[in-house]
């Protein structure tokens, strides 16, 4: 509901910022035949073409927000000897692991799971730090 007064506001303060400029270019041109009712017909227009001018752009804006899709959350679990483990764990403590070491900034990071030895192994920078944890 608040998103609907903002636009509200929104599109009140661009019809005034359109009328005021189209009654500073009237009042600038000198136009003998220009009279009370003529302006207010021009600055009526120019109203008219502003708030077209904001329904298309609040159609177009609505009709992209129908047609994103949403990705899913997704999350890839290890179950081995009864223990569950999310990959994304895996790739936050590589991570942290990494940057401790390496100190600067961290290019990529490769983790190889050994479920097996209950070990996580990473290489990170290409080689340049390799290590362990426990998982």
């Amino acid at each position: 509901m608040a998103e609907t007064k903002e636009k509200a506001v929104e599109k009140t303060a661009v019809k005034e910022t359109a009328v005021k400029e189209t009654v500073k270019k009237e009042a600038v041109k000198p136009d003998a035949k220009a009279t009370v009712k003529n302006v207010e017909e021009k600055v009526k227009a120019a109203a008219r073409k502003v708030a077209d001018k904001t329904a298309k752009a609040a159609e177009k804006k609505q009709t992209v927000k129908k047609t994103a899709a949403k990705a899913p959350k997704t999350a890839v679990i290890l179950q081995y000897s009864g223990k569950e483990v999310l990959y994304a764990d895996l790739i936050k403590k590589a991570t942290q692991l990494s940057k401790k070491a390496i100190k600067k900034d961290l290019k990529d990071v490769k983790i190889y799971v050994k479920p097996e030895e209950n070990m996580a192994y990473y290489v990170a920078n290409n080689g340049e730090q390799i290590g362990s944890f426990e998982i």
